[in-house]
């Protein structure tokens, strides 16, 4: 397994106190805003499989955290993730759990019915490493490619960035790219936008989009 660039590992990006993983599963997304994220995240995610027509799997989810989103994938789930922690935080494994780097994935070409990608390229600033890994999701995908990404025209960017501007800081973990940026990286990867769901349009920075290999490769 060839790791990523450094300033893009999660133990890098992150100091995580033990236990971190069972906490993230069990609080961040089970109550308050978290649970209403967790709901609007199932319904647009639900309804891009609908479009997608997505059959059985096997499906790859990468990176599954601690695999909140694997259970509305059709078929077997193969889990992969960064941090073995999440892994182990695995309720209910649907198929393998293999710790992994979506910069260089472990499978061979066109081996799953479709590709997950959700909370992950908000965390990856520069374009050349966002285009790496969807062009590595789409190499593994024979059919859609679902991924995630942060709006920067948006509510909740802007209150993200007066925040840090107030606060002195000058880095986050998290960054937002426009629509067009982000259509551009998938063209860039050989995919092509298909639709979007924004959880909240022009409010929230999340959006789910699905996409599919170029006619063109």
């Amino acid at each position: 397994m060839t790791a990523p660039p450094p300033d893009q590992r999660p133990e890098h990006a992150f100091r995580r106190p033990p236990g971190w993983a069972l906490d993230y599963r069990d609080r961040r997304f089970c109550a308050g805003s978290g649970a209403r994220t967790d709901r609007r995240e199932r319904k647009a995610l639900l309804a891009l499989l609908h479009r997608a027509g997505a059959g059985d799997g096997p499906w790859l989810d990468v990176p599954c955290g601690a695999g909140r989103m694997s259970d509305l994938l059709p078929g077997p789930v193969v889990a992969v993730d960064f941090a073995e922690e999440m892994l182990r935080a695995i309720p209910s494994p649907r198929g393998p759990c293999i710790r992994a780097t979506a910069f260089e994935l472990p499978f061979c070409d066109a081996g799953f019915q479709g590709v997950l990608c959700h909370r992950l390229l908000h965390h990856v600033p520069r374009a050349a490493d966002r285009v790496r890994i969807l062009t590595e999701l789409r190499r593994v995908s024979a059919g859609p490619v679902i991924v995630s990404f942060f709006h920067s025209v948006s509510l909740q960017h802007a209150r993200r960035a007066l925040a840090r501007k107030l606060r002195g800081k000058r880095r986050s973990s998290r960054g937002g790219v426009t629509l067009n940026a982000f259509l551009r990286d998938l063209r860039e990867a050989g995919l092509e936008f298909v639709a979007a769901r924004p959880l909240l349009p022009f409010v929230s920075e999340q959006w789910l989009v699905l996409a599919k290999k170029s006619a063109v490769d």
